[in-house]
């Protein structure tokens, strides 16, 4: 799945959307729906910081297309995502932010992994 930074819906909505860029695509990592709340795409700014949540409101759909490597979960909240089931072990999300060398790896690994997939493909 592939979304743009939507600059009018920014400022519509008073989004902050820190560190991404007006107008640029990204690849959605996770699909985050907060149950009785917002829903929020995972994206990789890919410029050195982390990985994080925003608001589904700030972006345009490029590639609707769901990703292959996604499952579907819910919380105990009621909270429903789309995402790789590794991300989805408990205290893997801690565990990366704690600079675990295998947590790292892993969401390295997948989020190569899901660029790649919702890359448009020049032959198409």
């Amino acid at each position: 799945m592939l979304v743009r930074v939507d600059r009018d819906r920014i400022q519509g909505e008073g989004l902050d959307m820190s560190p991404l860029r007006g107008g640029e695509e990204y690849a959605v990592l996770e699909m985050y729906a907060k149950f009785g709340g917002r829903n929020y795409y995972r994206i990789d700014p890919m410029d050195g910081s982390a990985p994080a949540l925003f608001d589904t409101r700030g972006f345009s759909v490029i590639s609707p297309s769901v990703s292959r490597l996604w499952v579907a979960g819910s919380s105990d909240e009621g909270s429903l995502f789309l995402r790789p089931e590794e991300w989805a072990a408990p205290g893997f999300w801690e565990a990366y932010f704690d600079g675990e060398d295998w947590a790292e790896e892993g969401y390295v690994s997948l989020r190569d992994a899901l660029v790649n997939e919702a890359a448009p493909n020049p032959n198409s």
